[in-house]
């Protein structure tokens, strides 16, 4: 499935979702598009986070209830550029920097990983192996 809306941020917006088997396109569900308030990324094929630029509010989409259930708010996430999610880490691009949050633990963790001197990130991939020492 490939889903794609027409505008970046909370405004009204149109949305799409692709069904690559059917090769066909449909209205992208209510729900789905209300909460689409920022960069989006899939986790392992499955599960959906969004990150609210506005408030730093990353939210997984829930399917069955078509709404975006908010996992962690912070600050620190607000004016999200790009995320990528995978292996249940979900890595935030804002301002340069990049924050992850730990989306598999009990209580979310988030952590900043610092770039190397002179980068700044703007782009990202999260390889199924990344891990963090506690």
């Amino acid at each position: 499935m490939l889903c794609m809306v027409n505008v970046k941020g909370d405004t009204a917006k149109e949305g799409a979702v692709y069904d690559v088997e059917k090769d066909t396109w449909q209205d992208m569900p209510e729900g789905m598009i209300a909460g689409w308030r920022g960069p989006v990324a899939a986790m392992d094929e499955d599960v959906m986070y969004v990150v609210d630029e506005a408030k730093g509010a990353l939210r997984r989409y829930d399917p069955n209830k078509d709404v975006w259930e908010e996992v962690f708010e912070s600050e620190r996430l607000r004016g999200a550029d790009q995320i990528a999610a995978g292996g249940g880490r979900v890595c935030v691009v804002c301002g340069g920097g990049i924050f992850v949050v730990d989306v598999s633990a009990a209580t979310p963790r988030l952590w900043a990983v610092e770039t190397p001197p002179g980068l700044e990130a703007v782009a990202i991939h999260i390889l199924h192996r990344m891990s963090h020492a506690d």
